[in-house]
This record gives C-alpha cells, structure tokens and sequence, in this order.
C-alpha cells in the first residue's frame, strides 16, 4: 500500500505524540537544572536575571538533588542565597522529579509571605515549571497560598507553630526555612524536626531539608541536626601562594590564621594562611581561591564539582545518609572583608548587637565554646554579668553598713535597740519574724538576750525614742 509523504508525516507526528507519555529525561543535578531554567526574580532578589550558580552553592544544590542522601542540614550566615536555593529545588521537585513536597515556615503568615514573594513569582517566570502548573493565574482551590497541584504533584507551604499544620501529609521531599524560628516543642507534641521528617516515612527517596542561621548554642535546633549528621562538612579554600587547602575561619585577634587587620583600620584587613603565613587580600581570594573552592569534612571526605563523595586520597567513597554544610559570610565571597570588618567595630560596642554579628555574619551559635572568638565574647558577657551582680552585692552591702551606722550613731537608739525582745530584735536569727525591718547585720543577729522577757510595749512601731532619764515604767513592763 502506498502512503503519500503527506499521511506519513501524520502518522509519525501521532506516533510521536502518543510515545511523549513514556518519554524520561535526562537526569540532571539541581545546579544544572537551575543553571538551565531557574530565574531571580525582581521581587526578591538583588539583580533579576537568569540563575548562576556559585562555587559555595554547588555542593548544597547537589546534595539536596542526591536520592542517596536522605537528610540536608545547612548551618549559615545571612545572604548566603539559602533561600534561592530552596525555592529552585521546589521547581526541581516538582518538574524534573514529580515528587510530592511540602515547605514549613516558622509561622503561617511567614508561609503566606513566601509564597506571594518567592513560589509565585517562581511559577511566573520559569517557563519549565508553568508548563507542568495547569492552574498558573487562575482562581482555583489547586492554586491557594497553602497550596499548588502540579502535574504528577503537590506542594504545600505551612506554618510551623500548630501540631495540626503536621498532620494529614504524605509527602516526598520536606523543606524548613529558618529552622531556629520554630518552638522546640510542638504543642507538646514533639520538635518540628521529628514531625515533619515522619510526613516522609513511607517514601521511596525520602528528602529533608533543613537550614537556618544558627541562634543561641543551648536552645539551637540547627545545632541539634548538625551534630546528627554522619559527615559535616566546611568551607575550604586554597591559599593563592602555597595551594594549601584549609578552612576559612573568622580568625581574629588570638587566631593563628584568619582574618587581620590594623588596629581600628578596617580597609587594612588580609587574611592570613595557616600554611605559609603569607597575607593575602579579598580580591586575591575571589579571583584565584574561592573558584577553586570546596567542602571538606572532619574526616577529610569531601565533595567534588559533580556532587561525587571522595576520600581524602580522591577515590569515591559511600555517600552518607546525613550531610551538614556550614558557610559563612566572609568565606561565601558576597561581602568585601573590609565591610565585615567594619561591621565588627560597631557590633562589639554592646552584646546585643554582637550576638547579632556572630549570628548572622559569622554563622555561628551564640555561647557556642567550640566557635573561634565566639568563646570570647561568651566569656566576657559572663565577665560583665559577675561584675554586675558583684557591683550590686557591693551596693547591698554598703546600704546595710550605712544603715548600721546610722542606728550606731546615737547612744539613746541603741539603748532604745537593746530593750527590745532579742527574737523580734534579730528577725534574721531564725527565730519569729519581725513586725518591722531592721538592717541585716551580723551584730544585731548575734545580741545578747536579755535573762527576763518584758511585756510588749503597746505602742505601734516607730516608738518615740526617749532620753533613759524621761522614761517611766509601765504596769507590767518597762
């Protein structure tokens, strides 16, 4: 039978039509899936334009991208481009993967803001996701602020302070943004941790997703999950004179390495290698170091630019089931050195303000012994406290002398002191409270008694202090 070039142009488009069901593709990585589709949007970002992943980000978008790796944890500075990441790996899930998520916030009005700021204009401007969100720009109960129905899956955006915002949920892929913002115990139900990660029980690739800058070290839930994780993994950078690979730290002024500068001078700041003690400056870091940049754990495992475990001698290993990262604003190489510097002078000016550097800029957890020069701080608020509450002692003890003294002061007081029953006279000696005050003192406390214990005088307190030659005894007393 012969079929015109015509029908067989038809039938080749209907065959091809029909197989696109089981078409798969190709699978990729959330870095490159995000440096293909992923867009800034103007609402919430700095520059709008399209996505371009960043050496500190790699290995984080990589792992939350791994099906090997159940648990992410990411201990962070602000402005590191955490929450960007988050919401690419929304798109990811729901596009590439088809998987099922749901996204705690803190609170419910944090969920409602991030929507309207982040997951919308995300639907908006990335074409790969709209084409699998049927109900983009439509009033539907399939497109609300708690929750979008893609094709193959759903997302839902909750709240983290009500135990019922953790029911009801069989998901895939669980999100907590700005975990030190959730109560350490849900309406007595248990941490949010622990109920949100049983939404994944029975799935088959199971994903959480944590990350937050860290609080105080006592009551930090970000902490608690960071030392779960069977592999955590810092910042490392080559130096640009000797290659040595070592952890960029905050340094200071008892660190063998780290940042330095010249006292009150900010824009003098270099960094110092542990290596070769050679100081080198910001811009020698971003152009030649941070590039070439990776994460190393304690154990010296780390991870390469395709998101592979390796050993320390570079032969690929097991990948761990748990992975924390931690990054820093001056190692993410977003914020000249300088300007953190600086922000330090003004932040040691008082303790609320440098809780707030070391949170935030410095990534760590406030009081945290193990944090470089944090301990310090910590020290020298309980140096400030103990002088304080000394000072006050001090202040105590000076009233009650004064006080002491000014009853000492005239002979008539204390005759007047002397007549008065010892167990009302010494209201601190364990005996019967007093029915006035008196000054704590340990003379008063330690007074003789006298052998016989006269009625007492029916006048109320103050009496009227007397010269010892004006007073008249009283029947049955004085």
């Amino acid at each position: 039978m012969n079929i015109t070039a015509q029908y067989r142009i038809q039938i080749e488009r209907a065959i091809r039509t029909g197989l696109q069901i089981l078409r798969k593709a190709e699978p990729l990585r959330l870095s490159e899936w995000a440096d293909q589709n992923f867009y800034l949007v103007a609402e919430s970002s700095y520059i709008e334009g399209l996505w371009e992943t960043l050496p500190h980000q790699r290995a984080i978008m990589d792992c939350i991208s791994n099906d090997d790796i159940r648990s992410v944890t990411v201990r962070k500075s602000a402005r590191v481009g955490y929450t960007k990441i988050i919401v690419a790996a929304v798109g990811y899930f729901a596009e590439h993967k088809r998987r099922n998520q749901v996204l705690f916030q803190p609170v419910d009005q944090d969920a409602e803001d991030f929507t309207k700021d982040e997951i919308d204009p995300m639907l908006r401007d990335v074409p790969a996701v709209q084409k699998v969100f049927p109900y983009f720009n439509t009033k539907s109960k399939f497109n609300t602020l708690t929750k979008k129905v893609f094709r193959g899956s759903t997302l839902d955006i909750r709240g983290g302070k009500a135990a019922k915002n953790y029911r009801r949920l069989s998901k895939d892929v669980v999100y907590y943004d700005e975990l030190e913002g959730f109560d350490g115990d849900i309406e007595g139900e248990g941490d949010p941790v622990s109920l949100g990660d049983k939404r994944t029980e029975g799935a088959t690739f199971p994903k959480s997703i944590r990350g937050s800058t860290p609080g105080l070290a006592e009551t930090s839930l970000i902490l608690r999950c960071e030392r779960a994780a069977n592999e955590r993994f810092t910042w490392h950078a080559p130096c640009p004179h000797c290659d040595l690979m070592q952890q960029i730290v905050w340094g200071g002024r008892d660190s063998s390495c780290g940042l330095k500068w010249d006292a009150g001078d900010a824009k003098s700041v270099q960094y110092l290698c542990e290596g070769c003690a050679c100081l080198f400056p910001f811009e020698a870091y971003l152009l030649e170091s941070y590039p070439k940049g990776r994460y190393i754990s304690e154990s010296g495992m780390w991870i390469d630019d395709v998101g592979l475990f390796r050993s320390p001698s570079g032969e690929i290993v097991d990948t761990p089931e748990h992975v924390a990262l931690s990054i820093w604003t001056g190692a993410a190489a977003q914020v000249p050195w300088h300007r953190i510097v600086a922000d330090f002078f003004e932040a040691k000016k008082s303790p609320g303000t440098l809780k707030t550097f070391v949170n935030t800029t410095l990534g760590e957890a406030w009081g945290s012994p193990t944090t470089p020069g944090c301990s310090r701080f910590s020290r020298g608020a309980a140096r400030r406290r103990s002088a304080a509450t000394s000072t006050d002692s001090s202040r105590r003890r000076a009233s009650c002398s004064a006080a002491t003294r000014r009853y000492e002061s005239s002979s008539a007081r204390r005759r007047t002191w002397r007549s008065i029953p010892g167990d009302v006279r010494s209201p601190w000696s364990g005996r019967r409270r007093s029915r006035f005050f008196a000054p704590r003192t340990r003379r008063f406390a330690r007074a003789a008694r006298p052998r016989s214990r006269p009625q007492w005088p029916a006048a109320p307190w103050p009496w009227r202090i007397e010269p010892a030659a004006s007073r008249m005894p009283r029947p049955g007393g004085w």
